[in-house]
């Protein structure tokens, strides 16, 4: 009788966990691998479908149209049409952008906006809309970040910078430059201020005093400016960079190169991709040593069947976050095995 009632309750016990998984919205049934889920999600067959806006940070060039791409690809992947907008790298066009998709009919809301101060304008409207949110990169308050562990990559980048200054000099730099963007905000500056931390993990000791702080402004040219005042202001120092963003990276090393610097300097950036067309043109000797991956291309396969979640479960969590690695010329080849093709087909900036 004993053994009857237990297989009866092992049943039962079955069948109750047969029932939960078919109550579960079929998204947490996905490999957690991301490359596995967006292959898992292609031969799905989904019964609810959503409209989501995806807002890009700007299309007039081959990176982000790309970026763009992959996005709309992997949520086609997971069930999801896309109304995509441009919103050129400027924040009263973000805005405009929002307004027009909430009109379209969206029900979750991808925004890559570059100017945080627009921010909660967007916000108060999603809000108001009941429309969840997912920012790329700058934070937007209330909505789930998607993107760096802005703190992780700054302290990578200033164990990165250290070890490149061992290797090129068999010591630590005389002064640390920390090329900065004031507009991003509090959260993606950590990619810079957090590099301290990470050059005491290498160098315990360095002077606080030797740590300076330059404003690289969005563009080639400000970064540029900045950091040829401070070369020129520091003339018998070796000098190392840690630089937040990819066109201040492209600034920085030209201010250094103009100055004939490349011998006492050496630069980790926050971004991989301008790395690539430096190793592409230029040896050992590069002042770019480093860079931060931030698997900007393969964004896509972390937000889409995150916002599907959001959207099937009504759960928002408060980050998502990408993987972030050292990239070096020791390593190019085995974390990115077709960047010489990639770089070729205009996937990563020249």
């Amino acid at each position: 009788m004993k053994k009857v009632l237990t297989l009866i309750l092992a049943l039962a016990m079955l069948l109750s966990v047969a029932a939960f998984a078919e109550e579960q919205p079929l998204i947490l049934q996905r490999p957690e691998d991301a490359v596995e889920a967006l292959a898992w999600a292609k031969e799905q067959t989904w019964d609810t479908t959503y409209t989501v806006g995806f807002a890009n940070i700007g299309e007039d060039n081959t990176t982000a149209n790309r970026l763009g791409d992959f996005i709309v690809e992997c949520f086609a992947a997971y069930g999801i049409d896309v109304i995509r907008t441009d919103n050129n790298y400027d924040g009263m066009q973000a805005v405009t952008n929002c307004q027009s998709m909430l009109q379209r009919g969206m029900q979750g809301l991808v925004e890559f906006n570059v100017d945080e101060s627009v921010g909660g304008v967007i916000m108060e409207m999603c809000n108001e809309a009941g429309i969840p949110v997912m920012a790329i990169d700058i934070p937007h308050p209330g909505a789930t970040f998607f993107g760096a562990d802005n703190a992780m990559a700054g302290t990578l980048a200033g164990h990165a910078v250290a070890d490149a200054a061992t290797k090129k000099w068999g010591e630590c730099f005389d002064a640390l430059c920390l090329v900065d963007q004031m507009s991003s905000g509090d959260m993606p500056r950590l990619r810079v201020l957090k590099a301290e931390d990470g050059l005491r993990e290498v160098y315990p000791d360095f002077d606080a005093e030797k740590i300076f702080t330059v404003e690289g402004g969005q563009t080639v040219d400000v970064a540029q400016t900045a950091v040829a005042a401070f070369l020129n202001a520091h003339p018998d120092e070796r000098i190392g960079f840690v630089v937040l963003q990819g066109m201040a990276g492209v600034g920085t090393l030209a201010a250094i190169r103009t100055a004939d610097r490349e011998a006492d300097c050496v630069m980790v950036v926050n971004n991989e991709d301008y790395f690539f067309t430096d190793v592409a043109n230029y040896g050992e000797d590069s002042a770019f040593a480093a860079a931060i991956t931030f698997q900007l291309m393969q964004y896509g396969q972390w937000i889409a069947p995150a916002m599907r979640e959001i959207l099937d479960t009504g759960v928002q969590p408060e980050n998502v976050y990408v993987q972030h690695k050292i990239l070096t010329r020791e390593n190019i080849d085995e974390l990115f095995p077709t960047w010489r093709e990639d770089l070729a087909n205009g996937i990563y900036s020249n």
